[in-house]
Order: structure tokens, then sequence, then C-alpha cells
């Protein structure tokens, strides 16, 4: 029921973000320019194989939702999983992000595009590579900068 809520609950907020009420118009470039420049850290820290750096970049209150997966909530469950990830020398991760709105207060943002992941499958020891799509929701901290506080594959 939690996970139905929270689909519904970003179903939502991506519908709350069409162009009439969450514009890239209204934000301004430099907040655009920091969103983009906040994600390719993200991305870094998750091929460099650092899962601490790339929890840091979630809010403490953040939760990731992966098909086939239990709900990860939090910083600390977040951080566990991404090092579960990484364990696998054949982990990798791209995204090509297909769209990126800030809202107009610039504290605001999401982006949604294709992933990309390849990992050893446990069953084979094959390598596979996996494609779904992906929808992350940032807001700006006024301490800690930008946070994903949603982090949605599908």
């Amino acid at each position: 029921m939690r996970v139905s809520l929270t689909i519904l609950a970003a179903a939502l907020l991506s519908s709350a973000c069409a162009p009439n009420s969450l514009t890239t118009t209204t934000a301004t470039s430099s907040a655009r320019d920091d969103v983009r420049s906040f994600e390719a850290e993200v991305m870094q820290s998750y091929n460099a194989g650092d899962a601490e750096a790339a929890a840091r970049h979630y809010a403490p209150d953040a939760f990731v939702f992966i098909p086939g997966q239990e709900l990860r909530t939090g910083r600390d469950e977040i951080r566990a999983n991404i090092s579960r990830f990484m364990a696998d020398p054949n982990f990798a991760l791209a995204y090509e992000n297909e769209r990126l709105d800030v809202a107009a207060s610039n504290d605001l943002a999401y982006s949604r595009g294709l992933l990309t992941v390849s990992y050893t499958d446990p069953a084979t020891d094959a390598v596979r590579t996996i494609q779904s799509h992906y929808l992350l929701v940032m807001r700006r901290d006024p301490n800690d900068g930008w946070q994903v506080v949603q982090d949605i594959s599908f």
C-alpha cells in the first residue's frame, strides 16, 4: 500500500509539474545550471564507486524506489543499497536526461529520462545491461544545496 501511495504521489507531483505550474522559463538559468551540475556530481559519485559520496546527495528523508526491490527510505538505507550495487565490479550507471524543470522559486526541481544499468546477474554470472526510465525530484536545502528527495525507476 505504501508503494502505491508513493507512486500516486509521484504521479501527482509530475502532473503538478506540467509546464503551466513548473516551468523552465521562470526559473533562473543559474538554478538550471546548478541542477545540471548537481546531477553530474551524483552520476560521478556512482561511477567512481563512492557509496558515501553518492548517499550524501540524498536528503535525510529521501526515498528510492527500484522495481522488484523494497522501498529504501532515509540516507542510511539508501547508502546500504548503493554499497551493495557498488560491490559488483560490473556495476555501471548512465542516464540520459530527457526533461529538467526547475520551479520559479528555484528550490524544487525534477528530471526524468532514460537510465542504463549494467550489473552481474547472480543467477548466471553474466553481465547484464538493462534500460528503464527514472524520475528524480530534488529540492534545494538552504544549508546543503540540492538534494535528491525522490529517486524513482520505472
